[in-house]
């Protein structure tokens, strides 16, 4: 690994240049080979394009799906294009539903048919109807949204509803948020045409996405392994770090998100991520060519900072305007990421004579997918020479980044066995050497990944343990409790008013009460009585296996088990009454105070799982809060 590991480079000769030139040729024919769109005619048997003008009306009526409804009233738009437009003109913010209809008539040669229709991409989601009757969906509409806005719509069409030769009606119920369009093509035709359409579509639009993902994945093991072995080289977490966040914002456009807190967190973290990468990679470039600028990597961190500051205060009806701001600095990052390639070929420095093309085919296209989306935030649809930015092409151009990292690994590689040539005279010292710092690098090695066990479980500010790690230890100590016939009690605890310390004395201060009340946890739950201990000899009471943890946020989780409902309060009571006494210097008027909420299992007592004792922990602790905080309450759980 350490071969592939080494900066130093050696200029290629005449035949890893041949190699190089196979690479980038096998590149774009691969890029020509999956296109990220499908091209279709009017030509296919019973195919009728469904582009133009259709009738739109704002509102969440399900009488619209009816094909008797009267929509002669009602305004036209012309498909595909941008929904959330219309929305605009008419509300303050592009959020709400819409109904889109058109009426078309089918030829009498489709009679008897099995039809199918495609609807294009539709942002956020949808409901479709064919002559009143509902052909399909995709996603789930507020208030559990789930939005998968580049996914193709392809709806089979059953023969019983097809009016051949008639009047026919294809009404949509489309929920938009921020920004809403329908992009790509929009057509009815027979299955067969259909089935070949969809299958294009979706390898197109999803699956390829997905194999895009599949041949990053590696890449991000392999360099990450290559960052913890040789931490010095930077540019190895920075490509691995750069990799995790276009895979965010790839994963965005084929998949249906199950995400906590639902649109609005997901538009977040798209956000992130694109703000993200556009922050990494430039810092990726940096290292790879040797760029020494530190400035500009303060200003990016600046940036990453204050957005994660504004994307958490920011309102839903304010997306559009940070979207675009976030478009914004992102395309002129861009541009410096084009400069940096640019400025590296001139300077001749280390691989930029390999890396530069795919590097500036990356760029472009992230800088392309930016122009997307400032389009569908500005609600238009700007056509420039018969070509309109409504296709993501950023997944695509993201294999080219995977093929210039691949040659960069046979460039090392093919320098290695060069090198290795003048080497075999000094064959049996050179294994000696590097036995001896194989050895050396296998035991900092093992001792990082000890920290980094240890830094996985433990909460950054507390140094109690994480949310995660905590419910995982009180899963095991519940076993062992019922196994083994003892008590176990669980504590939820939350600082009384701790919104009210940040906004007044400041987030600083917030992060010190939240210390004190750890480090009172820290020694409560180990030793009860410690006078007592000392004067009886009684030591071998600390009870080493009680359990401290930062639920989130100011509520912590204390679980001891061994205690019965009365040792269980005693224990409570004393932590309460010690975060009472907490007190801060230069807050003079700063009082702490806690609401304790305890849930006790009695051995014999059947409980399913822990989630049971947390949830009436939780419920004690609303008691506690009801009853004006500061003050501990018990539950006992009782088995019905």
């Amino acid at each position: 690994m350490d071969f592939i590991a080494s900066r130093h480079l050696i200029h290629p000769d005449h035949n890893v240049r041949r190699i190089f030139f196979r690479f980038v040729v096998l590149s774009f024919v691969f890029i020509g080979l999956f296109p990220p769109s499908t091209s279709f005619t009017s030509e296919t048997p019973y195919f009728l394009s469904l582009e133009g003008p259709w009738k739109i009306h704002l509102g969440d009526d399900p009488s619209f799906a009816d094909p008797k409804t009267d929509d002669r009233a009602w305004d036209s738009v012309g498909m595909p294009g941008s929904l959330s437009r219309y929305v605009l003109d008419r509300k303050a913010a592009a959020i709400g539903f819409v109904w889109l209809r058109k009426t078309l008539v089918i030829p009498e040669a489709a009679a008897g048919k099995r039809l199918g229709v495609g609807l294009g991409r539709i942002a956020q989601v949808d409901e479709a109807y064919f002559n009143g009757e509902k052909i399909g969906s995709e996603g789930r509409f507020p208030p559990t949204e789930r939005t998968c806005w580049n996914t193709p719509r392809y709806y089979a069409v059953p023969e019983r509803l097809v009016r051949a030769g008639g009047e026919n009606v294809i009404a949509i119920k489309v929920w938009i948020h921020t920004y809403g369009h329908i992009s790509g093509h929009l057509f009815i035709s027979d299955e067969d045409t259909w089935k070949n359409m969809k299958a294009d579509g979706q390898f197109a639009h999803v699956i390829m996405n997905y194999v895009i993902i599949a041949m990053g994945l590696p890449l991000v093991i392999l360099f990450g392994l290559f960052y913890i072995r040789r931490p010095g080289e930077t540019e190895y977490l920075f490509y691995s770090l750069q990799l995790v966040c276009g895979f965010f914002i790839i994963f965005d456009l084929c998949s249906l998100w199950r995400f906590p807190g639902g649109i609005t967190m997901i538009f977040r973290f798209v956000a992130f991520s694109w703000i993200a990468i556009n922050v990494v990679h430039p810092m990726f470039l940096h290292r790879l060519y040797g760029l020494h600028r530190p400035n500009v990597e303060k200003g990016l961190t600046l940036y990453l900072l204050v957005s994660i500051v504004l994307l958490w205060i920011a309102q839903p009806e304010d997306f559009r305007i940070y979207g675009l701001l976030v478009v914004f600095i992102s395309g002129s990052i861009g541009f410096y990421n084009l400069s940096c390639h640019f400025s590296a070929l001139y300077l001749n420095r280390p691989y930029a004579r390999i890396f530069s093309l795919f590097g500036l085919t990356v760029v472009a296209g992230a800088i392309h997918d930016g122009v997307n989306y400032m389009t569908k935030l500005l609600s238009i649809r700007p056509v420039i020479f018969g070509y309109s930015f409504d296709r993501m092409i950023f997944p695509y151009t993201a294999a080219a980044l995977f093929i210039g990292t691949a040659l960069i690994l046979v460039h090392r590689f093919i320098e290695v066995l060069n090198a290795n040539e003048d080497l075999n005279e000094n064959l049996e010292r050179k294994v000696e050497d590097r036995t001896r710092s194989l050895i050396l690098l296998t035991e900092e090695l093992e001792s990082k990944n000890i920290r980094l066990k240890e830094l996985v479980i433990r909460d950054g500010l507390t140094g109690l343990y994480n949310h995660r790690a905590l419910f995982d230890r009180l899963d095991e100590i519940f076993m062992t409790c019922r196994k083994n016939h003892m008590p176990l009690a669980v504590v939820m605890i939350d600082v009384d008013d701790f919104k009210g310390f940040n906004d007044r004395f400041g987030h600083q201060v917030g992060d010190r009460v939240l210390t004190a009340v750890a480090d009172i946890l820290k020694t409560c739950i180990r030793e009860y009585n410690i006078a007592d201990k000392f004067l009886n000899n009684r030591m071998a009471d600390n009870r080493d296996y009680d359990l401290a943890g930062r639920y989130g946020g100011d509520e912590f989780v204390v679980v001891l088990p061994q205690c019965n409902e009365a040792l269980a309060v005693q224990v409570t009571e004393r932590i309460c009454s010690e975060v009472r006494n907490i007190r801060m210097d230069g807050c003079q008027d700063l009082r702490v105070s806690g609401s304790f909420g305890v849930a006790v299992l009695d051995p014999g007592v059947r409980c399913p799982n822990s989630e049971k004792l947390v949830t009436l922990a939780d419920l004690a602790l609303y008691k506690s809060k009801s009853q004006g905080k500061n003050r501990v309450c018990c539950k006992v759980y009782e088995d019905r």
